[in-house]
C-alpha cells in the first residue's frame, strides 16, 4: 500500500502492490498518477516500504513517513525524494540512506512524532558517507541514528526533540558522530553505545538536565570513543550501566572504556551535575550573569587550587583559569526565572577578555584538528 499525493496538501490514499528497486519513481504507485514534484508533498502509509534508486523531481511541501514505513535509498542520485521540506516521521518509521559510498547527503528538518530511526547506510553501501542534518530535529519522540563502515553524522544546528538519541553501530562497523553546535544533540537524555565515537565540537551541545550514557568498545580506528571540544554540563554521567560521581571529566581524568583503552581526548570537559540547576557564570549567586561576576572572576583568575563556584570557579574543577572565562562568555547576560534589572553591556575590558578566549579556543580547535 503506497498513499501519496503530489499536491500542496499531501491527501488522498490508494492500496497498491510498490514492490521494486525505484518503486518511487513509478507513477503508477502514485494516487496522483505521476511522481511528486515542485511544491507537492509525499506520504509514505502505516508499514508500507517505499524503495528509490534513480532520480526523483524535485519537491517542496514535505515528507511524512507513517508507522512503521520506511524510505530506502539505494543510490546517491536518489537524495531528492527526501525533498526540502519537514519530514515528518511517525512510530516505527525509518530512513534508509543506502548510497553510493563516499557520498555525501543533505538532511532536511525532522519532526520526530514517535520514536523513529535514521540509518546512514546497509552492509553494503553507504559507507565512507556523510550525513549532514542541516535543518532542525523537532517533535517529542526518540531518535536513534545508526551508522555503518565509517559513516560521519553531522548535527549542524540546535535541535529541539524531546525524546533522547540513541546512536548505534549496524553490522559491528565504526563510525563517528559530530554536535558542531550549541544544542545540537537535543533536550534529551543521549546514548552512545559500542563502536560510536563521539565528537563534541562546541559549548553546551547537550541539555543540563539531560543524561549521557557511554557504552561498548570503541571504533579501532580512533584514538578514543569521546573526544571533547567544548565545554558541557550534563546531570548524569553513565559508564558502561556505572554512574559516575559528579565532577569534572576531560583528557586527563584517567577513564577508560570497556577494552581499557583511555576514553575522552580533545582539550574540552564534561561537567555533571554540580551547576545542572544553577546558572553557569553567577559568582555572586544573584541570578543573573554580569560584570560582577566577570569582576570576581578576573580577581582570582590563575587561582590554582581551592577555588570554589564564588570565586569565579565555574567548570567545579577547584581552579580559576580560561575553562571558567570561556564559561562565563558562553553565559554572559543569562538569568534566571526571577531575575530583576537589565543587564548592562559588557564593557571594553571584558570584550578583550572575551575576544583572548575566543582566539585560544580557535587555536586549541586547529590544533585538535590536525592531531585527529
Amino acid at each position: 500500500t503506497l498513499t501519496i499525493n503530489a499536491g500542496n496538501t499531501p491527501t488522498g490514499m490508494i492500496t497498491d502492490t510498490a514492490g521494486g528497486n525505484d518503486s518511487w519513481n513509478d507513477p503508477t504507485n502514485w494516487d496522483s498518477g505521476f511522481v511528486p514534484f515542485g511544491p507537492g508533498a509525499a506520504i509514505i502509509p502505516v508499514g508500507v516500504t517505499v524503495e528509490c534508486e534513480t532520480a526523483p523531481p524535485a519537491y517542496s511541501g514535505g515528507l511524512t513517513l507513517g508507522e512503521n514505513s520506511t524510505l530506502r535509498l539505494r543510490h546517491n542520485n536518489a537524495a531528492p525524494a527526501l525533498g526540502t521540506g519537514t519530514i515528518t516521521m511517525n512510530e516505527g518509521s525509518v530512513l534508509l540512506l543506502g548510497t553510493n559510498n563516499g557520498t555525501t547527503i543533505s538532511i532536511p528538518a525532522l519532526a520526530v512524532d514517535g520514536n523513529a530511526t535514521v540509518e546512514g547506510g546497509i552492509s553494503s553501501s553507504g559507507h565512507h558517507c556523510t550525513r549532514n542534518f542541516d535543518g532542525e530535529i523537532s517533535g517529542t519522540g526518540q531518535l536513534t541514528l545508526v551508522g555503518t563502515r565509517n559513516n560521519t553524522m553531522n548535527l549542524n544546528v540546535a535541535n529541539t526533540f524531546e525524546g533522547g538519541l540513541i546512536v548505534k553501530s549496524k553490522d559491528g562497523q565504526g563510525w563517528r558522530l559530530e554536535a558542531n553546535v550549541e544544542g545540537s544533540l537535543g533536550l534529551g537524555d543521549v546514548s552512545i553505545e559500542t563502536l560510536v565515537t563521539l565528537y563534541i565540537d562546541a559549548n553546551d551541545v547537550m541539555a543540563d538536565d539531560a543524561a549521557l550514557y557511554i557504552s561498548g568498545s570503541k571504533d579501532s580506528r580512533k584514538t578514543h570513543k569521546l573526544f571533547l571540544n567544548g565545554i558541557d554540563t550534563i546531570s548524569e554521567f553513565w559508564l558502561d550501566d556505572v554512574q559516575m560521581d559528579d565532577g569534572t571529566y576531560d583528557s586527563l581524568s584517567g577513564l577508560l572504556d570497556i577494552d581499557n583503552n583511555p576514553l575522552i581526548g580533545g582539550d574540552g570537559s564534561l561537567i555533571v551535575s554540580l551547576f545542572s540547576t544553577a546558572l553557569i557564570g553567577d559568582a555572586d549567586e544573584n541570578d543573573v550573569v554580569n560584570a560582577a561576576d566577570y569582576i570576581t572572576l578576573k580577581t582570582n583568575m590563575g587561582q590554582a587550587s581551592g577555588a570554589v563556584l564564588a570565586d569565579g570557579d565555574f567548570d567545579g574543577d577547584g581552579d580559576v583559569d580560561w575553562a571558567d572565562l570561556q564559561l562565563l562568555q558562553t553565559h554572559y547576560g543569562e538569568t534566571s526565572a526571577g531575575a530583576a534589572g537589565t543587564i548592562p553591556e559588557p564593557g571594553s575590558a571584558i570584550l578583550l577578555m572575551f575576544g583572548a578566549a575566543a582566539l585560544l579556543r580557535r587555536r586549541r580547535a586547529i590544533a585538535d584538528r590536525i592531531r585527529r
